[in-house]
């Protein structure tokens, strides 16, 4: 029989179960990422419309947060997974009919990638907030490390690469393999137990049968996360850097085949080949955390995202674009996976749907203005603007942000909260 250390307890087969299912949801994300991406380049040249389009795709993040954050706190997050999963197959079956048929329009593309995000964010913050139920705390760091490298690897690597490749030989099928690739996740889910929800009050009672107001709900995790310091300042950091990244990557699709003259197919791997840098983001992630520790870790994963974007305003071949697209997903992944690591460490189980679905909110609600705001500044300035005031509003982000958040990296205290 396998032995297992203390501090390397087995991830279980519940976890594996929801990682599989994981994977195959994120190669559908990715060819479905893609094929809105061209779909729409190819419905208008107008870079304002184009950034609309992804406006209405990332406008989710700022709608459905709060309300899939209370959800998983008081519902069995698995039964979550499912149902997200099948609207979102319901509503790729219709986008795939209306572009097959080739009356599709930018407007039904985006009502409809707008009900996609919809599901994924509801997946995405029930599947974070159960996590801590599934695995050991000890094991936090592996369990998140690896389901970022089966996103890095599935959305990216695999499911950017073949959302080109799918759109170049039809424009619907990368909608009809997304929706599969949905029904396929539901049924892996199918066989794992359901998660009875561990509602806690904001005074560590447990709630049981009592169905408070959504807004008291909700205004209790907003409480525990502004006393946190810690997680108040990475929140806020999130947000306005996830804006700024929004501003450039709106426009990416036409600047990748308008200035550096990418073909579908060569904009898919392109896209797809940054996750080399993810990938080895995924692997080194928690070795650069013991050697450095997390407050350099975040800071350095900062930096090297803020010089990237302002190295892609001046990108003159698809090879340069590539690798700073790498270095880019490098510093996401170590970025995300100490970020989560600290909020599934730190907040209390009862509470943590809520505060990852504030911190979604924070962290991704800006996401439409910025795709607005690329649109716009593509449109006056240049396809180029957007990536050389993405790349300088981060630089000026982080130093402002630096007196704030050593001092609340160094007092943190890795041990979890009573609940």
């Amino acid at each position: 029989m396998p032995h297992h250390s203390s501090q390397n307890p087995p991830l279980g087969r519940s976890f594996w179960t929801v990682w599989a299912a994981g994977a195959v949801n994120n190669v559908g994300n990715g060819a479905l990422g893609v094929g809105v991406s061209l779909l729409a380049a190819d419905l208008t040249s107008d870079a304002r419309i184009m950034a609309s389009v992804a406006a209405a795709a990332t406008l989710p993040w700022a709608l459905v947060s709060i309300p899939a954050g209370v959800l998983a706190d008081r519902t069995d997050p698995i039964l979550i997974l499912r149902i997200a999963q099948l609207a979102q197959a319901t509503a790729m079956t219709a986008l795939a009919v209306l572009v097959g048929l080739h009356v599709a329009t930018t407007a039904e593309l985006a009502v409809l990638a707008f009900f996609a995000t919809a599901g994924d964010v509801v997946y995405n913050i029930a599947g974070q907030s159960m996590l801590p139920r599934l695995v050991p705390i000890a094991s936090l760091t592996r369990a998140n490390t690896l389901l970022f490298l089966a996103q890095v690897i599935g959305f990216t690597l695999v499911g950017q690469s073949l959302g080109g490749m799918l759109f170049a030989s039809s424009s619907a099928s990368p909608f009809v393999f997304e929706a599969v690739s949905y029904i396929a996740c539901t049924l892996i889910l199918l066989s794992v137990r359901g998660q009875p929800p561990r509602w806690l009050g904001a005074d560590g009672i447990t709630g049981e049968g009592s169905f408070v107001r959504v807004r008291r709900e909700t205004a209790d995790g907003f409480r525990w996360l502004l006393r946190h310091r810690l997680l108040r300042v990475l929140t806020v950091l999130l947000g306005l850097n996830t804006f700024a990244n929004q501003i450039a990557m709106s426009v990416f699709v036409l600047f990748a085949t308008s200035t550096l003259g990418l073909s579908h197919a060569e904009y898919g791997w392109v896209v797809g080949a940054s996750a080399a840098g993810s990938l080895l983001g995924g692997l080194v992630n928690t070795r650069i955390v013991r050697i450095i520790g997390a407050p350099a870790a975040i800071v350095a994963a900062l930096t090297l995202n803020a010089a990237c974007f302002a190295g892609l305003a001046l990108a003159t071949s698809a090879i340069v674009a590539t690798a700073l697209l790498a270095t880019v997903g490098l510093s996401i992944t170590v970025w995300n996976v100490v970020s989560v690591t600290m909020r599934q460490t730190l907040v209390p189980q009862g509470l943590l749907g809520r505060v990852n679905s504030i911190n979604r909110l924070v962290g991704w609600g800006l996401l439409p203005v910025g795709a607005l705001v690329g649109g716009v500044l593509a449109n006056s300035f240049g396809l180029r603007a957007p990536f050389l005031i993405a790349g300088g509003f981060r630089f000026a982000l982080l130093l402002a942000a630096l007196p704030m958040l050593l001092p609340a990296l160094r007092s943190l205290r890795t041990a979890p909260p009573s609940e």
